[in-house]
């Protein structure tokens, strides 16, 4: 049966901050308090970490050791030191879960996932390696599922002009799901820091093994196309190509390539993160929007 560890002993929080302060690439001085607030769990091998059929209720970061993941019958995901176990299923706030087995003796450092949005949120260190784990876990499941990345829901097309910053804003909107989903100040926000761009019809945007520096864009009009190795999918208004490989820090795994004159938004991640930081109601949509996506492509 899994247990807390070092309850009353300090020195053990202490080397535990800098085994996470190692992981994350954290400040000693931040991964400390961090520690404090969540709480550290050993698992014996063979020990269940959650259960396919339960609510996942907390978001466990793997310290030490490796965890099996499975979902509805099918290999899910391994999590190793520095992974989180089921980040996209936490923030999809889903109620079958998965099954977690520790395969070795595992310590992590669980959240629970009711308060996961105030560890996470503001200036939290938790917040980028949590937008990095969904988002790499989000290309994970799209990459076994044969697609690029997936597409918003589609809505009526209408001219533009993307210099405006009230159409700016009905762009963003639409491409973060509406008026129910983001609140008008957040959208503001994004607004200021969008940047509009045309690009021409063949131009190319990257290609696989790039790197996938820190931006994506958010189409007005015209259509990108991107292709993986036995599966393309296209772009068109309203939708968002990049944000996971630019989150996520990892080289792009897919061409993209505009097959018809585009107009659209730039959107540098170090500036989505700030309002990310300014605007927690936005930051907590964000990641359940992704992780029902994901989840979605998945099965």
């Amino acid at each position: 049966m899994s247990e807390p560890v070092g309850d009353d002993l300090s020195t053990d929080r202490e080397l535990w901050g800098l085994r996470l302060a190692q992981r994350f690439g954290l400040d000693v001085r931040r991964a400390g308090p961090l520690v404090a607030r969540g709480l550290l769990r050993r698992f014996e091998t063979g020990e269940a970490i959650a259960k396919e059929g339960e609510r996942l209720d907390a978001l466990h970061w793997v310290l030490e050791g490796c965890v099996e993941i499975t979902r509805k019958g099918r290999h899910y995901a391994r999590a190793g030191a520095g992974d989180a176990v089921g980040a996209i299923v936490v923030c999809a706030r889903d109620p079958e879960g998965l099954t977690a087995i520790a395969t070795t003796p595992t310590h992590t450092l669980a959240f629970a996932a009711d308060r996961l949005g105030v560890s996470v949120s503001g200036r939290s260190p938790l917040l980028e390696p949590t937008l990095r784990a969904v988002t790499r876990e989000a290309i994970a499941l799209q990459r076994r599922s044969g697609g690029p990345s997936f597409t918003g829901q589609r809505s009526r097309q209408i001219p533009l002009d993307l210099s405006d910053p009230v159409d700016r804003m009905l762009l963003l909107r639409t491409a973060t799901g509406g008026p129910a989903m983001t609140r008008i100040e957040s959208i503001a926000d994004l607004a200021e820091v969008a940047r509009p761009i045309e690009l021409p019809t063949g131009a190319s945007l990257w290609r696989t093994g790039d790197p996938s520096e820190r931006w994506a864009l958010i189409l007005s009009s015209g259509k990108i196309v991107g292709r993986s190795e036995n599966h393309e999918v296209t772009y068109g208004h309203g939708d968002m190509i990049g944000l996971l490989d630019a989150t996520a820090q990892v080289p792009r795994w897919y061409d993209a390539a505009v097959t018809e004159h585009v107009t659209a938004l730039r959107l540098e991640m170090d500036d989505l993160v700030q309002v990310v930081v300014d605007h927690p109601e936005f930051q907590d949509e964000l990641l359940h929007q992704l992780g029902v996506a994901a989840l979605a492509s998945w099965q």
